[in-house]
């Protein structure tokens, strides 16, 4: 889930940065990035939970969104 506030923003961008930097830097356009964009891309997440079957992107599907998987697998299906 997201920080929403805990009443010290330098603390809360501390917190962000330590829950969810290993996630970001794994990817590997973002691992030279500097604390400041990690903390904007961070700041930006959005927790998700898909289930087995689930369908997180179809085809035709607008691209507005980057999802970074902390557990499990998908799988990407061609017609």
């Amino acid at each position: 889930g997201r920080v929403k506030h805990i009443g010290n923003e330098p603390l809360s961008s501390e917190l962000l940065l330590f829950v969810h930097r290993d996630l970001i830097t794994k990817v590997d356009i973002f691992r030279g990035a500097s604390a400041e964009v990690i903390l904007k891309i961070v700041r930006s997440l959005k927790a998700a939970l898909f289930l087995p079957g689930d369908y997180v992107v179809k085809m035709g599907d607008v691209g507005d969104s980057m999802f970074f998987i902390r557990s499990g697998e998908c799988k990407v299906l061609l017609p």
